[in-house]
């Protein structure tokens, strides 16, 4: 399936969700009108499945090369020294990291692709949740989650 026609299925999950969520958890102030809540695994999985949509735009041929089961030369591409390996179908970082008793998701972070909008959001929103602090600070706060 094409990448671009898959945006609107995002929409559309998203959307779903929010109206479920609506109709589950929605609270009537009269001042503000409803709120919709969305539950954490809700928000987790629309996340996923916004990073792997961008990820197939950025890394077809990457994804390609790791789900088979040909070992495949990757060093023409631009994440081949992260050793990367696809995992709930992200592609992440394979570090030498596996004796450790961190938790996999620092492990092993999430592969953004470069000069994309939503990964300026992502960013943008560690920036915002650390109360505006620097570039130095947002990033060391993203790195547990996301590759650099």
């Amino acid at each position: 399936m094409e990448v671009n026609h898959r945006i609107p299925i995002i929409q559309r999950k998203i959307s779903d969700w929010a109206e479920s969520a609506k109709a589950d958890r929605s609270h009537a102030d009269s001042a503000t009108g409803s709120c919709i809540l969305l539950s954490v695994p809700e928000i987790n999985e629309a996340e996923r499945t916004i990073v792997k949509v961008f990820q197939q735009k950025s890394f077809s041929q990457e994804l390609e090369w790791t789900n088979s089961l040909v070992k495949i030369s990757m060093k023409g591409s631009s994440i081949f020294k992260l050793k990367p390996f696809v995992k709930e179908g992200v592609l992440r970082v394979g570090r030498r990291l596996n004796r450790t008793d961190l938790s996999d998701d620092v492990k092993h972070q999430i592969i953004l692709p470069a000069r994309y909008r939503v990964t300026e959001l992502i960013i943008e929103d560690f920036y915002l949740q650390n109360g505006h602090t620097g570039t130095q600070q947002t990033l060391a706060e993203s790195r547990p989650y996301y590759g650099s």
